[in-house]
């Protein structure tokens, strides 16, 4: 079933005809060009193919899908609340559209400090959103990346501590 499956998503992205433009331009100079313009390409051919299927999803259907599509735990990055600029560029729209959206209920939240303080938007009502594995994977990356950062840290500090006992 699997193999089935993934020589059909290899069909339909090498039936695109766009491909075949990658392979014979001679604007793309490089093998690395015709490489990265190929994968942008698949890329956009599966994210059109995404959005065929998910016409006929509910939001039950997208949260099992995200269950299964998102690397482990990447759930669990993700912060409880998200701050107006994460849900408008989540959204597509500006803060201050975020923000009225808040005040008339259309997005659930609640300010701080006695109603004057910033906007707390719960990101559980997101995880339906189309675009909400983009969000998702942005925690990760930052999520990796300090644990990155303070595993070299740890690191650096152990080695100098050695270098300065041995002085």
């Amino acid at each position: 079933m699997e193999k089935k499956l993934m020589d059909t998503l290899f069909q339909m992205i090498e039936d695109d005809p766009q491909f075949k433009v990658i392979e014979t331009t001679k604007d793309l100079t490089s093998d690395r060009l015709r490489l990265r313009a190929s994968i942008s390409r698949a890329v956009n051919r599966l994210k059109e193919m995404e959005k065929a299927l998910d016409i006929e999803l509910t939001d039950e259907d997208i949260q099992l899908i995200h269950k299964y599509a998102l690397p482990e735990n990447a759930l669990e990055t993700v912060p409880e609340h998200l701050t107006v600029a994460e849900v408008a560029e989540l959204i597509e729209v500006s803060p201050q559209m975020v923000r009225r959206k808040c005040m008339t209920g259309e997005i659930l939240a609640h300010r701080t400090l006695n109603g004057k303080g910033k906007w707390r938007i719960p990101a559980k009502q997101f995880m339906t959103h189309p675009r909400f594995e983009e969000l998702v994977m942005k925690y990760q990356i930052v999520r990796t990346s300090s644990d990155e950062l303070a595993s070299n840290m740890v690191k650096f500090a152990e080695e100098n501590e050695s270098s300065l006992q041995d002085a």
